[in-house]
């Protein structure tokens, strides 16, 4: 006898799983779903209230791209992960000191984690693991999983047909507004990559045009401090505060520069480190800030609230 079509069980754990996002994530962020997928299941667009009754959400122009992987039952195991240095500076080499951290093993196909890494670490790509069992969404950046971890230990990993990945177990997704810190803070990337160019442009600039008079140097600092004003990312950045202050330092620097006593000298001194610090932060970024909430000993004493 012919039965009529049939509902493979995979595409109702993908359903449910997708229910289950959609139950955990702020009810104003705007999630769509790709059909059909080649490695991106969903994208998040970051939305946020603007009225005391809940009815106006704006966009903040802020984006992730999600991978979403579902298993009937969470299965946590521990693995030791060892001291190393900074893997973007030199090639992997773990010390003897170790820790212990509960994770969750996902094995993915690498064509995947290929998508992913082609792509570069510009736009987050995360994995939404969702246990359906617990109703619970773990989650990881690949794009910085791959530069951290995968590529320093096993650099031919596209020789094969996949790779097992490890999840923190405390990358839980809680439905809370501290729960949700991480996620707004990868979702923050673009504008702070943006951010870093600017820096490192102005920075350049800076020092290119060191001799210019007096009046046009002041001038081009004026100009670019308004610039740096309307960048937005010194708001709402609880993940790392450092951007508070250096935008404090930053207004100082302008409250100073539009006073009718400035001494030059003093003043091309406090210009010089206050770019030098706001150039830093790319690379403080790139070897802190993409560790964070990795399976590696240093994301353990870094990423998560005591």
């Amino acid at each position: 006898m012919t039965n009529r079509k049939i509902r493979a069980f995979q595409h109702i754990m993908e359903s449910e799983s997708f229910d289950i996002i959609k139950e955990i994530l702020p009810k104003e962020w705007l999630i769509r779903e790709y059909r059909p997928d080649y490695g991106i299941d969903l994208s998040i667009e970051i939305f946020k209230y603007i009225d005391a009754e809940k009815r106006k959400a704006e966009t903040l122009g802020e984006h992730l791209f999600i991978q979403v992987k579902s298993v009937e039952k969470l299965k946590v195991q521990k693995i030791k992960v060892k001291s190393r240095d900074n893997v973007a500076k030199y090639k992997l080499k773990e010390k003897e000191e170790f820790i212990e951290i509960d994770v969750i093993k996902h094995q993915l196909e690498t064509s995947e984690l290929k998508t992913i890494q082609s792509m570069g670490s510009g736009v987050p790509v995360l994995l939404f693991y969702v246990t359906l069992d617990t109703k619970q969404i773990f989650f990881i950046c690949l794009n910085d999983l791959i530069d951290k971890c995968i590529i320093p230990k096993d650099s031919d990993y596209l020789r094969k047909d996949s790779k097992i990945l490890y999840i923190p177990y405390k990358n839980e997704i809680v439905s809370s507004y501290e729960g949700l810190i991480p996620i707004r803070f990868f979702a923050k990337r673009q504008k702070l990559y943006s951010a870093f160019n600017l820096f490192n442009y102005q920075n350049e600039e800076i020092g290119y045009n060191y001799a210019l008079k007096n009046e046009e140097f002041i001038n081009m600092i004026k100009h670019f401090i308004n610039l740096l004003e309307l960048l937005d990312i010194w708001k709402d950045i609880e993940m790392w505060q450092i951007l508070n202050i250096i935008f404090g330092e930053l207004m100082q620097l302008k409250k100073y520069i539009y006073s009718n006593n400035i001494d030059i000298y003093k003043l091309k001194l406090s210009i010089e480190e206050m770019w030098r610090r706001l150039n830093i932060l790319g690379r403080n970024y790139e070897e802190l800030c993409r560790e964070w909430f990795l399976p590696t000993y240093m994301s353990t004493y870094l990423s998560y609230n005591k």
